[in-house]
């Protein structure tokens, strides 16, 4: 059979199915009502050729060859349920946000789609390059792709600090094959109101009131089963000759909170900048209102 025969190359070539192909510029504020209407709370818009973000283009690249402009998404956490000692109940609400974004990106992508436009979401946190490790495994950096986007600014905790959700967002990158008609850029002051909780909380000292933030230390705590965690886990059980030597080794709640990682998903060990923090204009009214009850309720009890 020839191929201008086949039945699907004929119904395409008789319009049936025509390859929708918008090579037209596109109106960012259609891009942006897309995604607020899939369950994004805020989104920004940058060009692939931005300086700040060059650095990272040669990844985009290779995920997207065409990529011209990316869409950064920002998702709401609730901030509530990040206060509570109980570290289960933080983690069960990043997980509820990481599942709904999921869902979020794949509306958003399917709509561009839908409307000519080519694109295509990037993974969030895990899955990585992994093969490229140790190197860099990530291929994005939503942090500074946001700042660049106009969704907010750098807080000492080296979070993103969103003008109206403060550090309780999720950030996701949206590629897309089309150039936009306007672009966002950086925000012209910082939602920060340099209070310090933030590097009062820190467990391991991390967070400090200069530039010089601990990666290591902040990465090594709150990511302990993942990566570097998981391979010294890997290691002390090839290396144990028996369980109780195991157990000398590694404590009983560690192996459970090792388990749950690997069947529940992944989990954090802190998320205390982000409870404590008061910047945004939904959480800066309990601050300013009454600071004394704040520092009570939101500081002291992580540092009991």
């Amino acid at each position: 059979m020839k191929l201008s025969s086949h039945p699907t190359v004929k119904a395409y070539n008789e319009n049936e199915m025509k390859y929708k192909k918008n090579e037209a510029i596109a109106v960012s504020d259609k891009m942006k009502q897309i995604a607020k209407d899939a369950g994004a709370d805020d989104v920004g818009l940058i060009e692939l050729n931005r300086k700040s973000v060059l650095e990272y283009k040669p990844d985009l690249l290779s995920v997207m060859h065409d990529t011209k402009s990316m869409m950064i998404v920002a998702v709401r956490i609730n901030q509530t349920p990040l206060r509570s000692l109980a570290h289960s109940v933080a983690d069960q609400e990043f997980k509820r946000v990481w599942e709904n974004f999921k869902k979020t990106e794949g509306q958003i992508v399917d709509q561009l789609t839908g409307a000519g436009i080519k694109a295509v979401g990037m993974p969030i946190g895990f899955p990585m390059e992994m093969k490229r490790w140790p190197d860099r495994v990530w291929m994005t950096n939503e942090k500074l792709f946001a700042v660049e986007a106009g969704l907010g600014q750098m807080g000492m905790n080296r979070m993103l600090l969103h003008p109206k959700y403060g550090a309780s967002v999720l950030l996701g990158t949206i590629l897309m094959a089309n150039e936009c008609d306007q672009y966002d850029h950086p925000l012209d002051y910082n939602p920060c109101v340099e209070c310090g909780l933030c590097v009062k909380v820190c467990p391991t000292g991390a967070v400090k009131r200069t530039d010089n933030f601990d990666f290591i230390s902040c990465y090594s705590h709150n990511y302990r089963e993942r990566i570097g965690g998981f391979l010294n886990w890997v290691e002390q059980v090839v290396e144990s000759k028996t369980s109780k030597e195991y157990r000398q080794r590694v404590s009983d709640s560690e192996t459970f909170s090792m388990w749950q990682n690997l069947s529940v998903g992944s989990q954090t060990r802190c998320d205390r900048c982000i409870a404590v923090c008061p910047a945004g204009e939904v959480a800066i009214g309990e601050f300013l209102e009454d600071r004394k009850t704040y520092i009570d309720m939101y500081q002291k009890q992580f540092r009991k």
